[in-house]
């Protein structure tokens, strides 16, 4: 804060050498607190609200919102928070997560492990295959491609962005290995784990995926998110008819 304050105050004895600045020193003093700080928190609206209230004026609020939004994306995903969450989570996990809270209020703990859930459809391809044919199997519609190393344990998945991004600069896809393109996106689960687990570490990496490991750490399979949905959402109509079962049959009594 007070570096921004002091950028601030700089910055308008700067436009006062050249013209008649439009606004009292102050408020560049708090328009630079806010900017400074929204830059290294990362949080624009909690910071425009307190530099309105630390200068008793709420009408600093409009333009304290507008430099710190601008100073937040400026700034890049650098913050002062190493927890903090910079991007908001893929829908389809908030979903997970909120169906496995319903389930959880019910008193039913789902029964499911990662390596129950794990497709072993989606191939993983070697480290040293072609990036062009990780390109052909996207093209036939998948979602990601896990990459492994010579004893089959992942190193890192291949996404239909990452590749894109090759693409773009560039690259030479035939003479390019996977593992160049492999970038840990996707969180590596144990078999043994349970949904909630494997929810926590997707939602940490943003990811709607997980790639399934076995306990000697060699691929198992990858679990979509849509996968995890199905599972949980048939779990909560299964308890739901068990209830309405007991409660007609106690009536019934």
């Amino acid at each position: 804060l007070l570096g921004g304050a002091l950028l601030g105050l700089s910055f308008y004895a700067l436009i006062q050498e050249v013209a008649q600045a439009p606004l009292p020193a102050a408020a560049y003093a708090y328009l630079g607190m806010s900017a400074f700080f929204a830059a290294a928190a990362k949080v624009p609206l909690a910071t425009s609200i307190m530099v309105a209230e630390m200068g008793n004026n709420y009408l600093l609020i409009p333009p304290s919102l507008l430099a710190s939004i601008v100073a937040r994306e400026v700034s890049g995903n650098t913050s002062i928070y190493s927890s903090q969450l910079l991007h908001r989570p893929p829908r389809e996990i908030v979903d997970a997560e909120a169906l496995l809270a319903i389930l959880r209020e019910k008193g039913v703990e789902p029964p499911i492990t990662a390596g129950q859930l794990a497709d072993g459809g989606i191939k993983p391809v070697r480290h040293d295959t072609p990036a062009e044919i990780v390109l052909k199997l996207m093209e036939k519609g998948a979602p990601v491609v896990p990459v492994v190393d010579g004893d089959g344990r992942p190193i890192g998945v291949i996404t239909p962005d990452s590749l894109e991004e090759a693409i773009e600069e560039g690259v030479d896809l035939p003479t390019t290995p996977a593992h160049t393109l492999a970038y840990m996106e996707a969180p590596v689960v144990g078999e043994e784990e349970g949904v909630d687990s494997m929810l926590e570490k997707m939602l940490t990496y943003e990811s709607e995926a997980a790639i399934v490991v076995d306990k000697d750490g060699r691929y198992k399979g990858t679990v979509l998110i849509e996968e995890v949905i199905a599972a949980l959402a048939y779990i909560l109509q299964e308890a739901g008819s068990r209830s309405r079962r007991r409660r007609t049959l106690g009536a019934g009594l």
